[in-house]
């Protein structure tokens, strides 16, 4: 008989899960379905077997998935998805207002409780806010343009649950506002006199209609007795109406009158006449708005005069005014120009007798020689009495007011002056010049006579002295007059005694007797002196391309190397000079003179360590030289030398391992011994250390180690690595 055990282990219970994203949607929209935990789905609804579905559900719905793992066990879960309705909105109905009339009440309403309106207004200049929340109450239209204002409102409902706004299809209705008509009333007159009609008019509208009868023309005419008041309706063309209305005074007329209302007057007589009988007046021919005026007529004339009373009203009188003309007196000369201390006669004429001024008689002529400008006056009388008056004006011209400038002034021999003449208008110079102005160049002390003439030939006579001075006595000489650059060059004065003026042509200046100038740049320099005498009078002397300055050249090269060592002591030279054409060059080593080059770039090897001063000397075409110095270091040769192998054995012979240098300037030194395995067994860093063949005072065995020497030379770091071998 045979025995089997069986082992049954039970699978871990399956568990699903499933989310919805979002849980809660406006009806019509999309929500996504998700699950997980199983391998297969089955969702209920028809949605399929995907791990992820969409569902739109239109209200409150609860799903089913079922999940089934790979070894048949299987589990159920749900997920529920809130829906929230969409709102809906009844329709508006549209308006059609005139301005400044009352809309009707605007009420929404909807399917869904609870729902909100939102509004939104494209035309504000109605009356109606931009925006807003719920109905619309009642309000008065606005429109005052001329041409109709339409305002679209759009309503949106939406409803609110949970957090969710669902918002539903909007509504759009209009309200449109007419204008009505702009009237436009005008008329001839609004304040009449009795007896004047008005013409009244009024624009702005399709038809109108006057009261009192008056018709229904766009134009009336009318001419009141008393004060009235004509009023008319205008309608447009969207049956909106207006009104407006225009008012009449109807006033009296005054009674105007003229004191005197006739009168008769020499010519140039004046006389006043007087309006009354009104309470404004207004004289023809722009006399004036007084109730008098005051006249001076020359010919017999009628005035007239229109009053105006109180109301604006207006009637008009006459007065004539005779005039008898005056006689016609003349002076001969009636007008004269004199200079200041000539006589004049004059005679009056055309009239029967006569009267001077101040005293001068009653005849007819009379001679006068006025000191200055007068007027003479006669009068003379008709045969009616009348009179008139002429004067004569004599100007007396004053002699010019003549002045030189300068009136006396000193000058230096060969410099000109120039005189200006002042205080007349034409000039005669004594030297025959007619000018205001005369530049003259006199080689002696001169007086100079002007003769000067009014603009009206008066005239006056004065003079002008010009001193004559001596100028300076002016030389020099300059030597050396060329050179290299710096040049000194000393400049020896032959002038006058004075003051003097140095200007070496290089922007530079000096007011010594002799000055001593240094050129440093190279050039051809015009040299001026200028020397000023006890009379302020200078003279110049300039010597054009005086001094001439040559370049120099520069001198510089490098080296290359500038360290090196007795094995191979050849340096190269690079020259860096400027403007040379010969090159002479000294190596430096003494008492060898192999080390003397005239190439421009020359080799040469040196055999011996030391410093040495390499010496460049350029010239150029101009025979100017400039020299230049370099240093170069040659070092004695070096060796290091490090054995393979060592025999610490106690012989006395080759009993200790380290390298040997030979003209080794270290800097700093490290020798480490290691066994094959890295082991360190010595260290130093006394480069006149050596290792003996110990580790902790006892000898290695016969084998290979492995040396690391570190060592800082002048030209940086070495690291020397080998195979060592100790050997018994």
């Amino acid at each position: 008989m045979h025995t089997a055990s069986v082992t049954i282990n039970q699978p871990p219970q399956l568990v699903i899960t499933a989310n919805a994203n979002p849980v809660l949607i406006c009806q019509g929209d999309i929500t996504n379905l998700s699950v997980s935990g199983a391998s297969t789905y089955n969702w209920s609804n028809g949605l399929g077997n995907g791990i992820t579905v969409t569902a739109s559900p239109t209200i409150t719905t609860t799903y089913t998935v079922t999940g089934s793992d790979t070894i048949g066990c299987t589990a159920t879960t749900e997920v529920t998805v809130s829906v929230n309705p969409t709102p809906d909105i009844s329709p508006t109905s549209d308006q059609t207002l005139c301005h400044n009339t009352q809309t009707t009440a605007i009420n929404f309403t909807s399917s869904v409780p609870n729902t909100v309106f939102n509004w939104i207004n494209n035309n504000s200049s109605i009356g109606l806010a931009a925006n807003g929340t719920g109905d619309i109450s009642s309000f008065i239209v606005t429109n005052t343009g001329t041409a109709p204002q339409t305002s679209t409102i759009i309503v949106t409902p939406s409803f609110t649950n949970n957090g969710l706004t669902c918002t539903g299809q909007s509504d759009t209705f209009l309200i449109i506002v007419n204008p009505v008509p702009a009237l436009t009333m005008a008329q001839t007159d609004t304040v009449i006199c009795y007896g004047k009609s008005v013409l009244i008019s009024v624009s702005g509208a399709m038809t109108y209609q006057w009261s009192n009868n008056l018709g229904n023309n766009s134009t009336i005419l009318v001419t009141p007795d008393a004060n009235s008041t004509y009023s008319v309706t205008g309608t447009n063309q969207y049956g909106c109406t207006s009104s407006v209305s225009a008012s009449i005074v109807v006033n009296p007329v005054p009674d105007v009158g003229i004191n005197p209302d006739s009168i008769e007057i020499c010519d140039n007589t004046t006389i006043t006449l007087v309006a009354s009988g009104a309470n404004t007046y207004l004289w023809a021919g722009g006399l004036g708005a007084n109730a008098s005026i005051t006249i001076t007529p020359h010919n017999t004339t009628t005035y007239v005069v229109t009053g105006t009373n109180q109301y604006g009203c207006t009637s008009s009188a006459r007065s004539k005014v005779i005039v008898h003309p005056l006689p016609v007196v003349t002076i001969n000369p009636n007008n004269s120009e004199i200079c200041l201390g000539d006589t004049i006669s004059l005679v009056a004429n055309g009239a029967q007798t006569y009267l001077w001024s101040g005293g001068l008689g009653t005849n007819n002529s009379l001679s006068v020689s006025p000191q200055v400008s007068t007027t003479y006056n006669v009068t003379g009388t008709n045969q009616w009495g009348c009179t008139a008056s002429v004067s004569a004006n004599i100007i007396v011209h004053p002699l010019p007011n003549l002045t030189i400038s300068p009136h006396n002034i000193s000058i230096c021999y060969g410099e000109s002056t120039t005189l200006t003449a002042n205080g007349a208008h034409t000039y005669q110079w004594s030297n025959g010049s007619s000018n205001q102005s005369i530049t003259v160049e006199p080689l002696f002390s001169t007086t100079y006579y002007l003769t000067g003439y009014s603009i009206y030939e008066c005239v006056k006579i004065d003079s002008a002295q010009v001193m004559v001075n001596p100028k300076p006595i002016i030389d020099f000489i300059a030597e050396p007059l060329s050179g290299c650059e710096p040049l000194s060059v000393k400049f020896i004065n032959n002038s006058d005694n004075g003051t003097y003026y140095w200007y070496f042509g290089d922007g530079n200046s000096s007011n010594i007797y002799s000055p001593i100038h240094i050129y440093n740049n190279d050039g051809v320099y015009t040299v001026t002196l200028i020397v000023k005498n006890q009379y302020n009078c200078s003279d110049t002397l300039t010597k054009f391309n005086y001094i001439t300055i040559y370049p120099s050249p520069i001198a510089g090269f490098s080296i290359f190397p500038l360290i090196t060592t007795e094995d191979d002591g050849r340096v190269k030279i690079l020259d860096e000079s400027y403007g040379a054409t010969s090159w002479y060059y000294d190596f430096g080593e003494e008492n060898e003179q192999n080390d003397i080059f005239t190439d421009r770039e020359p080799n040469y090897i040196y055999t011996n360590a030391g410093n040495y001063t390499i010496i460049q000397i350029v010239a150029n075409e101009y025979n100017c030289y400039d020299t230049a110095y370099n240093n170069v270091i040659i070092k004695p040769s070096t060796m290091f030398y490090i054995a393979n192998s060592f025999t610490p054995n106690a012989d006395g012979l080759n009993e200790t391992f380290m390298p040997l240098g030979f003209n080794v300037p270290i800097k700093d030194y490290e020798f480490r011994i290691f066994d094959r395995w890295g082991k360190q067994l010595f260290y130093t860093t006394d480069l006149y250390v050596g290792w003996d063949g110990k580790y902790k005072d006892e000898f290695v065995k016969q084998d290979m180690y492995v040396y690391s020497i570190k060592v800082i030379l002048e030209d940086g770091e070495h690291i020397f690595r080998g195979a060592l071998y100790v050997i018994y």
